[in-house]
């Protein structure tokens, strides 16, 4: 396992129950990405609701590109994974959440926007104290170890491993961008590893811009709190959007007015302890004052093309997980349903890998050759600038040239994409086309093609 929030924590426990894991961590295993998801796990519990509908909302926030199938695993396992952290020791609120996008109030909270928090710290906890699983802290995932064409491990900053079955969960890359929620880390790697090694990446396009971050901070303000009744105004003090409309229609709402505060007066600030005390420790009063806001880049929807077993097109590569492009999502990701994708996923990806030959006696690996690519405020500045919330082919084209290969992915795909769709948003192309109803997979080696998933 490579990587360590709740996708690979919980593909680990699953996979544990039969084999012995490695887990490898670029840094604390208590400090994911996962730790900083401030949103809940949308689950079809409530008595007014059902797996179908979660599905139906789900379809409709990716604009016509979800995967039917990869959406009715996610929705209908949804319930099943909810439990599964109960059990392990999970303590959910009390009753559901409301969020942009979703018709009913589905969405399990854990200390209120901290539940990306409550969960990993479990599932972390579990790991380290389970037998068969071993855990290497502090490894950075530097290439994919090959051999006539499967995966064979990897190789980190630790050594080479070998592996019958390598599953990457390392989650997204919106820390590409100049202004982001995610910390530094998340660049990809994981991605930029696959395909190096022979897999297939798709949706790179996709990035999902979040429409309430702190001003000039990292700090996201969860979208369940639009959910409960904070509200968005202008600089005159006007609401101005549906503050549950999807997020990209939000975020570029929001980036068009510059100056917009989001206003808690009127909601329960008390169910929000964590991220009330984080915005006072900015020195904000929540209860006096409407805290100021803006887009940053939040999640990349696209990334290693996987089946809904998590098996990537090299042998022996399993991917889950942000890092991981099912088709679940389309176009744009429905909120809370991330966490629910690593739970989901992951464990679809552990139990499937646990079917892998062992290896031969001697393997005789591929040398790795990659060099680690920097990724510097210059590099940020600029994807931020030409592929931002709004794009056009002339800022796509500059970004075809950047010193990062999987900048130059993100680039080319959103440059093929000549329309306007979900996440993506094109001003020389600002309307949905049909011929674009499929999914931009690029293969090393080969020229980009556009697929339908059935």
């Amino acid at each position: 396992m490579v990587g360590s929030g709740v996708a690979g924590l919980f593909g680990a426990l699953c996979a544990a129950s039969e084999a012995e894991v490695l887990l490898i961590s670029k840094g604390p295993i208590l400090s994911s990405t996962s730790s900083l998801a401030q949103g809940g796990i949308a689950a079809a519990v409530g008595d007014d609701d059902s797996p179908a509908l979660h599905a139906e909302d789900t379809v409709r926030a990716g604009r016509g590109l979800s995967r039917p199938s990869a959406v009715s695993a996610l929705t209908e396992e949804a319930p099943a994974r909810i439990r599964d952290l109960t059990e392990l020791g999970v303590e959910f609120d009390e009753g559901l959440g409301l969020e942009g996008g979703h018709g009913r109030r589905r969405v399990a909270h854990a200390g209120g926007a901290a539940t990306g928090d409550r969960v990993a710290r479990v599932l972390a906890e579990r790991v380290l104290a389970h037998p068969r699983i071993r855990v290497a802290q502090g490894d950075r995932l530097l290439d994919l170890a090959t051999a006539e064409g499967r995966c064979v491990g990897a190789v980190t900053s630790g050594g080479r491993i070998e592996a019958r079955a390598t599953l990457v969960a390392t989650g997204g890359a919106a820390a590409l961008w100049e202004r982001t929620t995610n910390p530094s880390g998340s660049v990809g790697d994981g991605m930029a590893a696959a395909y190096r090694a022979g897999a297939s990446l798709a949706d790179l396009e996709f990035v999902q811009f979040h429409p309430t971050t702190l001003v000039d901070s990292s700090l996201l303000l969860s979208e369940a709190l639009r959910g409960e009744g904070a509200v968005l105004l202008d600089e005159w003090g006007e609401r101005f959007t549906d503050e549950l409309a999807p997020r990209d229609v939000v975020a570029r709402e929001v980036a068009a007015r510059g100056t917009v505060v989001l206003d808690l007066r009127e909601i329960d600030r008390g169910r929000f302890p964590a991220l009330m005390g984080s915005l006072e420790r900015s020195g904000y009063d929540p209860a006096e004052t409407p805290i100021p806001v803006a887009p940053a880049a939040h999640y990349t929807v696209g990334g290693i093309v996987t089946d809904l077993e998590g098996r990537s097109e090299v042998a022996g590569l399993y991917a889950a997980g942000e890092c991981a492009a099912t088709g679940v999502h389309g176009a744009n990701r429905l909120a809370s349903n991330s966490l629910l994708e690593c739970l989901v996923y992951g464990r679809r990806a552990a139990l499937s890998a646990l079917a892998e030959p062992d290896l031969p006696a001697t393997v005789s690996a591929e040398p790795v050759t990659s060099k680690r690519e920097n990724v510097t405020p210059a590099l940020r500045r600029a994807l931020w600038h030409d592929c931002g919330l709004v794009r056009d082919a002339a800022g796509l084209e500059r970004l075809r040239l950047a010193p990062h290969l999987l900048t130059r992915l993100i680039a080319e795909s959103a440059l093929i994409r000549e329309e306007s769709r979900g996440s993506h948003f094109r001003v020389d192309f600002p309307t949905e086309s049909e011929a674009f109803e499929r999914h931009i997979v690029l293969r090393r080696g080969t020229s980009p093609e556009l697929e339908t998933w059935h």
